[in-house]
């Protein structure tokens, strides 16, 4: 069985959350301003488009690492849409 891991999200004003995660570290996210936050940090959907392009590079130098293959760059690009109603969940991620 896997490790579990806990977060914790709260509000600081408005649309303004700050995530905790097990490892200690701290997140800001805002929505924009049109939406009612004050555009000051990153948002939800993005934090979670870059986590999944972290670990997705993650694995790969780990994978290549491990089969002592040299890696001179790599460089992971998403790109997602989501819906225009909520639940704004993704169309797709590619």
């Amino acid at each position: 069985m896997g490790k579990k891991v806990i977060v914790e999200i709260l509000q600081v004003d408005g649309l303004t959350l700050v995530g905790k995660a097990d490892s200690g570290h701290w997140v800001v996210f805002d929505a924009d301003e049109s939406h009612g936050g004050h555009n000051a940090a990153i948002r939800p959907f993005e934090t979670f488009l870059v986590s999944l392009a972290a670990c997705t590079a993650m694995d790969v130098i780990s994978i290549l690492k491990k089969m002592r293959i040299p890696l001179k760059h790599l460089a992971v690009r998403l790109e997602a849409e989501r819906e225009d109603d909520h639940p704004k969940v993704p169309k797709y991620i590619k």
